[in-house]
Formats: structure tokens, sequence, C-alpha cells
């Protein structure tokens, strides 16, 4: 039987390094760290395009695919074969469902103000370590970043609304309130065994204290926001911008 893929991610900090690494320790599936498909599918694109004169029926839709799932397959022969995506995967949402067959996709949401000030940490973490060289007013970092947070948040809702079936919303706080009825949630939703070991350990072995200790990079795992900015110095009036910015969208998820 053809090993099922799926593809999980969301909005940059939401929690997606969270939810692959408690994937990847179940014993039925292999999710793969961040690969950069939207590089891979340009050199599809360039190289059908080329080979169309040549090639007789060259067809993206079969050979795009089957190169993600070798990807997925490298060093995986587990039931269901996921990858970790944020840019590609929101930005080709439905053209996923068009050239995979039963595929599944998770999405984590986080709440703005958390969210924003999750990535302005990240933002100044890349600047100290020379891997950005421009800094940022945060009025204006925060701002702009609640108008992406909003527009890609509502193609997250709009395309679970036409795929409601094959695509699960996760907020990030529930997985850190009831990380274990949670769990249950998305491995119910993938299929898999739900096994109360099985996410006992799962839960054991991604507390944030022990990814941070584990990691290569402790720095990567510098808060784990959940209190919607109350813990954070933060100019009101920014606040009350980025929840009007984000309004649409945070109602729909409970972000009130």
């Amino acid at each position: 039987m053809k090993n099922k893929i799926f593809f999980t991610g969301g909005f940059i900090k939401s929690g997606t390094t969270l939810v692959q690494k408690m994937l990847d320790i179940h014993p039925e599936i292999c999710c793969k760290k961040e690969q950069d498909l939207n590089t891979l599918l340009k050199l599809f694109i360039t190289e059908g395009e080329s080979l169309k004169p040549f090639v007789d029926g060259f067809n993206l839709k079969n050979y795009f695919p089957l190169m993600i799932e070798k990807i997925l397959a490298n060093n995986c022969n587990k039931k269901l074969m996921g990858l970790k995506e944020n840019k590609f995967l929101l930005d080709n949402i439905y053209e996923i469902f068009q050239i995979f067959e039963d595929v599944k996709i998770i999405f984590i949401v986080r709440n703005p103000i958390d969210n924003l000030l999750s990535w302005w940490d990240h933002h100044l973490r890349l600047l100290d370590l020379g891997l950005v060289y421009k800094n940022f007013d945060q009025h204006d970092f925060l701002i702009s970043r609640a108008i992406t947070w909003s527009k890609l948040n509502e193609r997250i809702i709009s395309s679970s609304q036409y795929y409601p079936s094959d695509i699960l919303i996760v907020r990030y706080e529930d997985i850190l309130a009831h990380k274990g009825e949670m769990l249950e949630k998305i491995c119910s939703f993938l299929d898999v065994n739900l096994n109360k070991n099985i996410i006992e350990d799962i839960a054991n072995k991604t507390a944030f204290s022990k990814m941070k200790n584990d990691s290569k990079d402790p720095n990567f795992y510098k808060k784990a926001r959940s209190d919607f900015g109350k813990s954070s110095i933060l100019d009101n009036e920014i606040k009350l911008k980025i929840k009007a910015i984000t309004q649409k969208e945070r109602e729909h998820l409970n972000y009130l």
C-alpha cells in the first residue's frame, strides 16, 4: 500500500516546529524538517518549459509530486510521511490538493500579539547572528507583519472551509494547555495510533524546557508565549492596531 502524505505548517513562529517534532516522534509517522519546495517548484517549471519541445507529455503535475514523495521517502518507511512547510504550503494550498492524491494538511495558528512578538524576537536573534542586516522600528515591523498575519490566516480559514475533511486547524495555545488532547485530535485526523502510552511519550519528549535544553541552538526557543502579550512590554496603541487589523481572522479562530 502506498504511503500517505501530509503537510504541516503555518505562519512563521506559530509553533510549527513543535508540531513537526511531536509528529516525528510518533512510531507510525515520519515528519521531516522544512525543505525549500518553492525553489524546487521553480526548478521544475523551468525544466518543464525547456523540455516541452523535446519530451512528449512532460507534465509538472506528475513529476513534481513524485519528487516530493522521493524526498519524504528518504530514510522513512513509516505508514505516514509528512513535511513541515510554511511558505510553500501557504502559497500553494489549493494546488497541493490538485497534484497530490489523498493528502492531508495541518495548519498551526497562534494569536497575533504573541505570534508577532515572537517573530520580532526571532528577527533580533537573526540580526545578532549577522544573518539579516536591516533593523526595523518595532512599531513598523509589528504592524506590517500584522497585515501579513491577517492575509495568510484568512487563506488558511477559507481553504479549511473548502476542504473541511482534509484540513485541520490547530491553535498553538491549545497545544500548550491541552497537549495530550490535541495530540489525540491530530492522530485521529491522520488516522494513526492514538494509544495513551504513545501520546504521553510524545508529550514528555516535546516539553518546551526539554526541547530547549536538547537543542543545538537554545536561543531559538526563547519564550512559549500564550498570554496575548500580557507578559511583554508593548505599547497599548500597537496592541489595539494589531487587534483591529486582525479582527476578522481572530474572531473566526476564537481569539477574542
